[in-house]
C-alpha cells in the first residue's frame, strides 16, 4: 500500500472513473483536471476542499464495498465505475 503518498496528479489521462481503493490512500493534493470523470465526482472536486471530498467519498464507498464482500461470497472487482449502488435495488448484475 502507499499508505505515505500524499500527491497524486492524474490530470489529462483520459479517466472516466476512479478506483474506489484510492480512499485507503492519506492523499492531501490530487489533480483530475482535464479527465472525462463522472459529474459526481467532479462536483465533489469543484468544491472548496475537493480533494478531501472526493477522498472522503471513495473512502466511505470502499469501506461499504469491503463490508458488503464480507457479508457475501460476491468477489469485488479490481476497480469500479462509480456507479451509485441503491442497496434497496437487486444488484445482481452488477
Amino acid at each position: 500500500d502507499l499508505i505515505n503518498l500524499k500527491r497524486l496528479y492524474l490530470e489529462s489521462n483520459f479517466l472516466k472513473n476512479l478506483p474506489y481503493e484510492l480512499g485507503k490512500l492519506n492523499i492531501e493534493d490530487l489533480g483530475l483536471n482535464n479527465n472525462p470523470l463522472g459529474d459526481h465526482i467532479l462536483s465533489l472536486f469543484a468544491r472548496p476542499n475537493g480533494t478531501r471530498e472526493v477522498m472522503n467519498y471513495l473512502r466511505e464507498k470502499w469501506n461499504l464495498l469491503c463490508s458488503f464482500s464480507k457479508m457475501s461470497s460476491y468477489k469485488m472487482p479490481l476497480s469500479w465505475d462509480n456507479t451509485e449502488i441503491d442497496p434497496n435495488e437487486n444488484n445482481s448484475n452488477i
